[in-house]
């Protein structure tokens, strides 16, 4: 291909160059047969331009040079190109003999004390070592400052323009750049932002990615969730999916001969940022005052997804000739794809971090939006054994299991619990009669964890008392046996699914109670097992911590518990954080005795445990049961509770 297309768009930003005294435009583009490009995307967008690879020519008159301001310094008009000013603004900091001499001259007419004349010479000595210091001793990055310095060549002006027009785009006509004049080779000079404001910017679109992951992160310190992570995770998924659709529109254009600058593809992609920033502003303004953040927060994103698209309907309309190659894509669809897309790509990237992070700012914790999965610091999370069912819940033992202690009569005499539960909110279908009779004649019901109903309802309690959620107990007794294990993990898929559906948080915990050291490889088999068939940790809401899923395992070091091979621990241990394939790994927690710092009362002693207990990646010490009263409380609070906190530095005394 010759170096031009007709009517296309094949150059970059120009600036100085080698024309004598610089340039006052930016944009060099061939305003070649393209003919009038005034179809239904482009408004009024007069000539189709097509960029070049020349660069931007000075204009020939005073009257344009007074209009739009050079790229290079000149000297004012009307001056003296000889006066003590121009001297100390073309003094260079790297020439010693030419600094010495500058500044001999400046003593000698007496304005060394002239603090103005002094801030010049700053001023000065500053732009010189940026200019030529810093961009010299970087390869490549003279020239890459240089051609980024139109993009952010803009004021005030042009940004309350550039913004209305990005978010209020259908009031506009006129989409077409404005040209300063036509160059001998061909090319055309466009003006710069400050002068055009449908000049491509890159000022608007940095802005706008720093404040919205800035809003992102402040939404969830706003609820107390937050997380180092979003910071880097919103940042790195905007970039890369801005990257990939730069890319994907580059290739449109080029099969439809019409090549366009990177940079200009980065500027108009980018302006989506400023939509996303105004999307959580609102979420979070509306969800402060008035409780509906997540609906402002949605309702605002039609508004300025749709803008976007047409923002760059428009845009992409201007920059496409109306002929491209007989070969390629016809043009309107390429043009109605790179609109449409941008309605996509908002949504893709408000949905990495921020659809959670408005509602738990903005609607309120108490409310029940959705609890951030990445991390375990900072909540509440309960114990849920979910072991309570009865004959008829359609699970696979049919047993009353845990209410009455035979399983088998629901009579008074056998009943195991020490209250009983208020079953007004549960639905009837959810409920079982007992034999039991009530002080009104009618009989006792209760409720079984293998019905989703029940399980729904226990997550809808935690939503609204703002408990973040559950470490789900799987007791490894009778687990080798098929119904009891269908029974768990149908308790478990209940789990999962009401933690889907309140946006609580899940994480498997095994029990090791009444088992001993063969059982350490039932665990691994069964994990294995929840991962490769229940694909548990898929969840969004499956709880993580450092990016892995986090497991609990409690009962170990316990002397009452017979799992006390160190080695079968430490093996399980290391092939849980470090051995097993990547998806099987785990923040492992390790459920613990309440002396497992001293080895001592009720944790087994030994230099074994101990490697154990420092190999874990969390510790929950067991303190139920350890006291009858407050003052037997208020000894353990101070004696050992206090001191576990303080030996990981959660506390900044041991009072």
């Amino acid at each position: 291909m010759s170096g031009f297309y007709e009517g296309g768009y094949s150059s970059g930003y120009g600036g100085g160059g080698g024309s004598a005294g610089g340039s006052g435009g930016y944009n060099n583009y061939n305003a070649g047969a393209g003919g009038s490009s005034s179809d239904g995307f482009s408004g009024g967008m007069g000539s189709t331009p097509a960029y070049s690879q020349s660069q931007p020519v000075q204009r020939p008159n005073a009257a344009a040079s007074s209009q739009y301001p050079q790229q290079q310094q000149q000297a004012p008009a009307g001056g003296n190109p000889n006066s003590m000013d121009n001297a100390f603004s073309a003094m260079n900091m790297w020439n010693p003999a030419a600094m010495a001499t500058t500044m001999a001259t400046a003593a000698a007419s007496g304005k060394m004390g002239d603090a103005g004349m002094m801030m010049n010479v700053a001023e000065s000595v500053g732009k010189d070592f940026f200019d030529k210091g810093i961009a010299k001793a970087v390869p490549g990055l003279e020239r890459i400052m240089v051609g980024l310095r139109p993009y952010f060549a803009v004021d005030n002006q042009y940004v309350k323009k550039k913004m209305t027009r990005v978010l209020v785009p259908f009031m506009f006509r006129n989409w077409a750049r404005e040209e300063i004049e036509p160059n001998p080779d061909g090319t055309m000079t466009y003006a710069l932002p400050q002068q055009d404001e449908n000049a491509p910017d890159l000022y608007i679109p940095s802005m706008g990615l720093l404040t919205y992951v800035l809003l992102c992160a402040m939404c969830y310190g706003s609820a107390g969730h937050f997380d180092p992570e979003v910071i880097p995770d919103v940042t790195s998924k905007c970039v890369l999916f801005q990257i990939l659709e730069v890319v994907a529109i580059r290739v449109g254009f080029y099969m439809m001969n019409a090549p366009i600058p990177l940079m200009d593809l980065f500027s108009y992609t980018g302006y989506k940022y400023l939509g996303l920033s105004v999307n959580m502003l609102s979420g979070l303004t509306m969800g402060h005052f008035l409780g509906y953040g997540h609906r402002s927060y949605y309702f605002t994103y039609l508004w300025t997804a749709t803008a976007v698209s047409f923002f760059i309907l428009k845009v992409m309309a201007n920059c496409i000739p109306r002929r491209t190659s007989a070969t390629g894509p016809k043009r309107q669809f390429m043009v109605l794809g790179f609109a449409g897309s941008q309605f996509a790509t908002c949504w893709f990237v408000s949905q990495t971090k921020t659809g959670g992070a408005v509602g738990m700012a903005g609607d309120g914790e108490n409310e029940g939006t959705k609890v951030s999965a990445t991390s375990i610091t900072g909540k509440i999370l309960c114990g849920y054994q979910g072991w309570f069912s009865y004959p008829s819940d359609g699970s696979a033992i049919k047993k009353w299991k845990h209410w009455f202690t035979n399983n088998r009569d629901p009579s008074l005499q056998y009943l195991s619990v020490d209250m009983y539960p208020n079953t007004d909110e549960y639905d009837d279908e959810d409920l079982a009669e007992s034999n039991i009779r009530m002080q009104d004649g009618s009989f006792a019901k209760f409720y079984s964890a293998a019905r989703p109903g029940v399980v729904l309802q226990h997550f809808e309690w935690m939503k609204q008392y703002g408990i973040a959620g559950v470490f789900h107990h799987r007791f490894m007794e009778g687990l080798g046996d098929k119904n009891n294990r269908d029974w768990k993990t149908s308790v478990l898929r209940n789990v999962r699914g009401a933690a889907e559906a309140t946006g609580r948080v899940f994480a498997v915990g095994y029990d090791l109670a009444k088992e001993d050291d063969r059982t350490l490889n039932a665990l691994q088999r069964d994990w294995k097992r929840l991962v490769d068939e229940e694909q548990i940790t898929q969840s969004d809401r499956y709880l993580r911590h450092n990016r892995l899923p986090v497991l609990h395992i409690y009962g170990l070091g316990f002397k009452n518990i017979e799992v006390e091979d160190t080695a079968k621990v430490v093996s399980l241990i290391y092939w849980l954080q470090n051995a097993a394939e990547e998806r099987y790994r785990v923040f492992l927690i390790g459920g613990v005795p309440s002396r497992w710092r001293d080895r001592i009362v009720d944790s087994r002693g030994g230099i074994g445990w101990k490697y154990i207990y420092d190999s874990l990646d969390g510790i929950h010490p067991w303190h139920v049961g350890r006291w009858d009263s407050i003052e037997e409380f208020m000894a353990i609070d101070s004696e050992i509770i206090a001191q576990d906190a303080a030996a990981f530095g959660l506390l900044n005394s041991t009072k």
